[in-house]
């Protein structure tokens, strides 16, 4: 089962804003209530990235998508790990990955103990919103699954121009599981 959110951004949409009372909910209440309440969130299949990106002209190893992956990783590396973050800096792993347009960045992020799941996932989402999400996207998905051991957050960004675009990959690892 995936949970999608999709953004197709027009002049009237505002950004969502995730609350840090609904984030504790989320350690109180069931995980997906609490996501089809505060995220808005749809079931749908996952989405082909690479299709999409594909059919507005980005290309796989194009300088232009390149700079914007080394981008993000800049960013999201600067971003998730403050005194407050629920993510291990130094298990934590970042990959470009130039020649996937399904998943440009991926991102393995390593849940700190005693932390839950949801409320890394509630972080991260916060984060992404507060500080990584381009200002006004023209496309924004946003996808959670649920995985034997943690959970996957993809994520594919349209500039507002579509003149710079990426598609992140998080996996989001509990404490307990080694890999």
């Amino acid at each position: 089962m995936c949970f999608t959110i999709t953004n197709l951004i027009t002049d009237d949409v505002k950004t969502p804003e995730i609350a840090r009372s609904d984030c504790d909910d989320l350690e109180t209440n069931s995980a997906r209530k609490n996501k089809e309440v505060l995220m808005k969130t749809i079931e749908q299949p996952s989405e082909n990235y690479a299709s999409i990106l594909a059919s507005l002209g980005f290309a796989a190893g194009d300088d232009e998508l390149s700079n914007t992956v080394t981008a993000f990783i800049y960013e999201i590396g600067g971003t998730l790990f403050d005194e407050d973050s629920p993510f291990l800096i130094d298990k934590s792993e970042f990959y470009p990955q130039y020649d996937n347009l399904n998943s440009l960045v991926l991102s393995r992020l390593y849940v700190k103990e005693n932390i839950s799941t949801d409320s890394a996932v509630c972080y991260l989402m916060t984060i992404w919103y507060r500080w990584l999400r381009y200002a006004v996207p023209t496309l924004e998905n946003i996808e959670m699954t649920p995985l034997d051991a943690g959970v996957r957050v993809r994520i594919l960004t349209v500039s507002t121009s579509a003149e710079c675009a990426c598609s992140l990959e998080f996996i989001l690892i509990p404490h307990e599981v080694t890999i």
